[in-house]
């Protein structure tokens, strides 16, 4: 073994003591066999104080605490986070990780850049670590100032924006002359047009550094087709969508949203049509996607300059940076964009998308959109909405935002109660009684004392207000911040700035969502039909006898069929077989769908009769033996008590059950009870 070492040592040690980047190295035993020129000027810790020592920490700290060296010689990469600020795996080295982290070293403080490699023998077992040292303070400063100043524009100068325009808004709808309309337009598109620009710029920063993924195209265009049929339906536009069922997804990131956006955007605002039309088809290796309209059309001179940065035409030219941002996007995707002449008359956007393995799945009804499977009409939904006056709470620190949305909701006939506190906001509903609680809460994220997603957090612990819809109204538009928003349950997650058309629909869909999930509630438990009365003496039964974990295949000549259950034997004096039969034959017939499952699906209800909560996850798995070809079956809990906030943790875990069963079919190769003490780890809070 020395001879190895001291084999490494001539390899490696001795071109290292010349070397400008500061570095250190330490054998197997935490022991320094070097300590470079650089580093004893980086840290005035000299070579003679620390070689033979395991004392590297003493150029760093001023209480002994490991290396990032040393974390990675004992393979405790999981507390590196511990202490530092950021870590990843180190780049172009299989066996090595890179830390940062701000250090108060010779009475300075040094942002430094950590990069421990692993000397590996041909066993593959450590003998050695070599750890560099990069001052990457001055680097920092410009990064944090960078970040500074997008920050007030992103967030301070767009929520300044934000008011102005809202407010020009709501001055439209009051009398005025014909020149005070056209001064008032005039501002409306000017704040428009601020607001767009900073919408460009926070897309355009993000391109190349978005991860890639398999998408379904037909769903993205069908998305944001819903989401522009407001404004289109205020100008008198028609958007006809003529998609196939394509025979794979496409290979792109979550900014190809925005290339659609802007393109629809370009005839919506610009084209002066009445009509858009999207069509797609597909080559081998693409999925071809055409945008066109009836409008106006693009001249020739102009085709080949309309994706260059800054490029106008006209007095309803935008920023000119919507095209440049599509073509920036799709060439970031290894795709292709071209602008053609129309048969409708104006003009036609063609996006050549590059096909990925993924099989799209059918597009279909969502188990939760029970609006429509209860047939329940958005007139009969909405059915004397302002008269009722829906309670909304709105939080936001910016007391000029929090006037804006007050005054817009309450033109709409709405009841707004405002806080610029998530904890005033929390106690307010907290203690209001079960009549007077809000119908639906938006609210900012970041907030000082309590964040929007503590508040969220505590409002879906609490049994009482987890029903309550609830909004994420904020600046933060990063991927890591709204995946976080809509893993964390949110109802919606809207990005600022923002129109008020999109506020308002947001805002129908989840009051309307709320009507239709009271009435599936009432309607459940009718379809169930049970004898059995609440329980009352909930308080003297065990917590963990009170939550069963089911399985149910359904069979296509006798229905519903208990197949797996835990506990064998539970307190709930109904039988699980019947009670979750029914509740699979009752799911049908309310829904009024198929029993044909594509996308698996969760639903979380109370079941009055019984006082109990059901958490129910539909899927479905490949079976020759069918004429449908598939099996479909319904993993279910039912607990005293399941919070929305809960129900996400139990979908995790019900979703690998899932995907065990449908990779082998075997259910006895399922260990229940391990997910079912899974499952009690979630719920048995609520028994404290």
């Amino acid at each position: 073994m020395n001879k190895k070492i001291n084999a490494v040592k001539a390899k490696f040690i001795n071109p290292i003591k010349e070397l400008s980047i500061p570095t250190f190295i330490i054998d197997s035993n935490h022991n320094v066999i070097e300590w470079n020129k650089a580093i004893k000027n980086l840290t005035g810790v000299r070579r003679k104080e620390i070689l033979g020592t395991s004392n590297a920490w003493k150029a760093f700290y001023s209480e002994k605490r490991p290396t990032l060296a040393d974390l990675l010689l004992d393979g405790k990469i999981e507390e590196i986070e511990t202490y530092f600020q950021n870590f990843s795996k180190a780049k172009h080295c299989l066996r090595g990780y890179t830390a940062e982290k701000w250090l108060e070293i010779n009475y300075e403080r040094l942002y430094l850049i950590m990069t421990a490699t692993a000397i590996l023998d041909k066993k593959g077992e450590i003998i050695q670590i070599i750890q560099t040292i990069e001052d990457r303070t001055e680097s920092k400063h410009i990064k944090d100032r960078k970040e500074f100043l997008n920050s007030i524009f992103r967030h301070d100068a767009n929520n300044m924006i934000n008011v102005c325009h809202g407010f020009l808004k709501l001055l439209e709808k009051t009398e005025l002359t014909e020149v005070q309309k056209d001064y008032l337009q005039e501002a409306i598109n000017a704040s428009r047009g601020v607001i767009s620009i900073i919408e460009k710029v926070s897309k355009l920063q993000k391109v190349g550094r978005e991860e890639t993924q398999d998408l379904s195209l037909g769903d993205l265009i069908q998305e944001i087709v819903n989401k522009n049929q407001f404004q289109a339906k205020e100008k008198g536009i028609t958007i006809e969508v003529c998609l196939p069922e394509f025979s794979s997804n496409v290979q792109a990131g979550e900014l190809l949203e925005d290339v659609f956006i802007n393109i629809i955007g370009n005839s919506l605002q610009h084209s002066q049509c009445d009509k858009i039309k999207i069509s797609g088809r597909e080559s081998k290796d693409a999925i071809i996607c055409c945008i066109e309209d009836n409008g106006k059309g693009i001249k020739e001179e102009d085709k080949e300059m309309i994706f260059n940065q800054g490029f106008k035409r006209g007095k309803s030219a935008g920023s000119g940076l919507g095209l440049f941002l599509v073509k920036k996007i799709t060439n970031n995707y290894g795709a292709k964009v071209y602008v053609k002449d129309s048969q409708l008359g104006g003009v036609k956007f063609e996006v050549q998308l590059k096909k990925s393995k993924g099989r799209p799945e059918k597009r279909r009804n969502s188990l939760s959109q029970i609006e429509n499977d209860f047939h329940l009409t958005e007139d009969s939904l909405l059915n004397n909405e302002h008269h009722l006056q829906n309670l909304i709470v709105v939080v936001d620190d910016n007391l000029q935002f929090l006037t804006y949305m007050k005054v817009l909701l309450e033109n709409y006939d709405y009841k707004v109660e405002t806080f610029r506190s998530a904890v005033n906001a929390l106690s307010y509903i907290e203690n209001q009684d079960y009549h007077s609680i809000p119908d639906l809460i938006i609210s900012d994220i970041r907030m000082p004392e309590l964040s929007g997603y503590e508040f969220f957090k505590n409002l879906s612990s609490n049994p009482k207000l987890n029903r309550i819809p609830f909004i994420f109204l904020s600046g933060l538009s990063s991927k890591d911040d709204i995946r976080l928003g809509k893993y964390l349950g949110a109802d919606d997650y809207i990005t600022k700035p923002v129109y008020e058309e999109d506020i308002l629909a947001s805002i129908k869909g989840k009051l309307r969502r709320k009507k239709a999930g009271s009435v599936f509630e009432t309607e459940i438990d009718k379809y169930l039909n049970l004898e059995q009365k609440r329980d009352n003496k909930l308080e003297n039964m065990k917590f963990d006898e009170e939550i069963v974990l089911f399985l149910i295949f359904w069979d296509d000549k006798k229905g519903p069929k208990l197949i797996e259950q835990y506990p064998e034997k539970s307190r709930i004096s109904l039988s699980v077989d019947k009670l979750g039969t029914q509740i699979f034959q009752a799911i049908v017939p309310i829904y009024g769908q198929s029993k044909n499952i594509v996308n698996a699906e969760d639903v979380l209800f109370r079941i009055e009769n019984i006082n109990k909560h059901a958490y129910l996850y539909f899927d479905a798995f490949y079976d020759e033996s069918k004429r449908s070809k598939q099996t479909e079956f319904m993993l279910s809990v039912i607990a005293p008590t399941i919070s929305y906030f809960e129900s996400l943790k139990l979908k995790k875990i019900l979703s690998n059950l899932s995907n065990i069963l449908k990779e082998d079919n075997d259910t006895k190769k399922i260990n229940f009870r391990q997910y079912w003490k899974d499952i009690l780890g979630i719920l048995s809070k609520f028994e404290n």
